[in-house]
């Protein structure tokens, strides 16, 4: 018995040596949260038939008017952790259903640090505090600024430079349908076919160019030999700052022609170039960004344009590129600490051919006025006013169509804890 206290005894004594190191070595974890609210009233015009962001279930009826009044989906929990030159993050979101937003793991060797895990990419540099529509704070994501979610990645940070290899996208890839084009002659002089496009006469006879569809191209499997690949870089200029980004996604499609037996390879590319800027001029700020994207979707940029897909043409057995540029300009006044006005407007404007002398064009506007109240720490109520015109959808040899537009007023209710 007395041997076995003495034992008990080292062992405290041993272990309560250690507790101060223990207690060194013990993780810091920073608990947050933070609920969000949005109730927003909206107004849908009939002619909408093609949104990424606003549906209206009665397009071509009656105009759609509703009532949103919910728990905003990036509503969150999560912690931050640090321990030494170890540290991570985890962050889930609440809304209609609990999803990770965030969850990574950080490594600062020094030079630089190694991220590890689920986080933003470097293409997404956010400059806009706009609210709606439907909450979830898009500052402009859909209308202007390119976003393409969080997504499994290996990062390098070093100061403001950030480089980074995520999983590839390889979802969106074509559209619905496809055209080719055929050429029709007529006599001289004579009418030409419906839909149809001048291009040359002989004097003989008048050549028009004819649109008219064709089977489309199903993948039915898709290879990615290399990651997506991102890098961006922020150049801090005192009170104001440059930012500068690019990446690019590349992935091998096989498979064949609707209707045909025809077995065919196909590589999709897409890419970003982006540049922007912000300042603050004593209570005031701008700022502004343009981005060009060659084939939106299949780079997994989401927009509130009909108009992202590559499309296949079975005629020459080749894929419709789409080119799309985005922009961006906020300003904004601090009136005191608690109270800030900011405005801001975005762009969307996509083509393609679909055809030798078929192009198909459509725009999206979007513009948000909104007030910042911050009437205690961590408390925040911001009313928003915003529009989204959709323009008119372009095709060589058919009339514009009339795209409509979205009419919000919102009020975003938030605490952070």
């Amino acid at each position: 018995m007395k041997k076995l206290f003495i034992i008990v005894a080292a062992t405290l004594f041993v272990a309560g040596s250690f507790l101060p190191v223990m207690a060194q070595d013990k993780a810091d974890w920073s608990f947050y949260g933070s609920a969000r609210m949005w109730t927003e009233y909206r107004s849908v015009d009939k002619l909408t038939t093609r949104s990424a962001i606003v549906t209206n279930p009665l397009a071509g009826l009656n105009d759609e008017e509703e009532l949103i009044w919910d728990l905003q989906s990036n509503s969150r929990v999560g912690a931050v952790v640090k321990w030494g030159n170890i540290g991570g993050q985890f962050e889930y979101g609440f809304g209609s259903t609990v999803s990770p937003r965030l969850l990574f793991g950080t490594w600062n060797f020094g030079p630089g640090t190694l991220l590890v895990g689920q986080d933003y990419q470097p293409s997404f540099w956010g400059i806009s505090g706009q609210c709606g529509f439907g909450g979830g704070d898009c500052g402009l994501i859909n209308w202007g600024e390119m976003y393409t979610g969080r997504l499994p990645q290996i990062k390098l940070i070093m100061g403001g430079f950030q480089v980074a290899l995520i999983k590839a996208n390889t979802t969106q890839v074509f559209t619905a349908g496809s055209v080719t084009t055929t050429t029709v002659s007529v006599p001289a002089g004579a009418a030409g076919p419906p839909g149809g496009i001048f291009v040359t006469s002989d004097g003989v006879r008048d050549f028009y160019l004819v649109a008219s569809s064709a089977p489309n191209f199903s993948a039915v499997d898709i290879d990615t030999l290399l990651p997506k690949i991102e890098a961006s870089y922020v150049f801090n200029l005192g009170p104001a700052a440059l930012w500068a980004g690019a990446g690019y996604n590349s992935i091998d499609l096989e498979g064949q022609p609707n209707g045909t037996t025809r077995v065919d390879s196909k590589s999709l590319d897409s890419w970003f170039g982006a540049i922007g800027a912000k300042a603050n001029f004593g209570p005031f700020f701008v700022a502004g960004k343009f981005t060009y994207i060659r084939n939106p979707a299949a780079y997994g940029v989401v927009q509130d344009n009909g108009l992202t897909q590559a499309s296949y043409t079975f005629a020459t057995n080749s894929i419709n590129d789409v080119d799309s540029m985005m922009s961006m300009l906020v300003v904004g006044f601090k009136l005191t600490d608690t109270i800030k006005f900011e405005t801001g407007a975005g762009w969307i404007t996509n083509s393609r051919d679909n055809a030798p002398g078929i192009e198909e064009e459509q725009e999206t506007w979007s513009y948000y006025l909104q007030m910042s109240w911050s009437p205690a720490k961590n408390v925040f109520i911001i009313p928003e006013l915003g529009f989204v015109d959709y323009g008119d959808k372009k095709l060589t040899g058919s009339p514009d169509m009339e795209m409509g537009d979205a009419f919000y007023f919102a009020v975003k209710w938030q605490i952070n804890f």
